[in-house]
C-alpha cells in the first residue's frame, strides 16, 4: 500500500483550503488503496527560502523530513488556494 502525501499549503486563519485537504484524505482512505499523509505547511517554520535543500550543508530537520516523505511517497497531491493570481507564499517556499 503506497501513501499519498496531500500539502495543505494555506498557513491563513480561518483558511478553507485544509478542509479540501482533509475531504481528500478521508476519500482516499476509504478506498483502502493508499495511505494518506497531510503535511500541514502551517505546522513547519521553515525560514524564508535560501538555498534548494541538495545545496544546504546543515538543512532543518524538518525540511529534511518533508523532502524525504515526498521522495518517499507514491504521489503527491497540493491543495492550494487562489491569491492575486497565484500560489501562497508557504508554498512558494517550499
Amino acid at each position: 500500500m503506497g501513501t499519498i502525501i496531500i500539502l495543505s499549503s494555506s498557513i491563513r486563519t480561518g483558511r478553507k483550503s485544509h478542509r479540501v485537504a482533509e475531504f481528500i484524505a478521508s476519500s482516499i482512505q476509504s478506498e483502502g488503496v493508499h495511505q494518506a499523509e497531510i503535511h500541514d505547511l502551517n505546522h513547519y517554520q521553515f525560514p524564508l527560502f535560501e538555498e534548494r535543500l541538495k545545496f544546504l550543508s546543515n538543512p532543518l530537520p524538518e525540511l529534511q523530513s518533508l523532502s524525504d516523505a515526498i521522495r518517499a511517497a507514491s504521489g503527491v497531491i497540493i491543495v492550494s488556494p487562489e491569491y492575486n493570481g497565484s500560489f501562497p507564499a508557504a508554498l512558494k517556499n517550499v
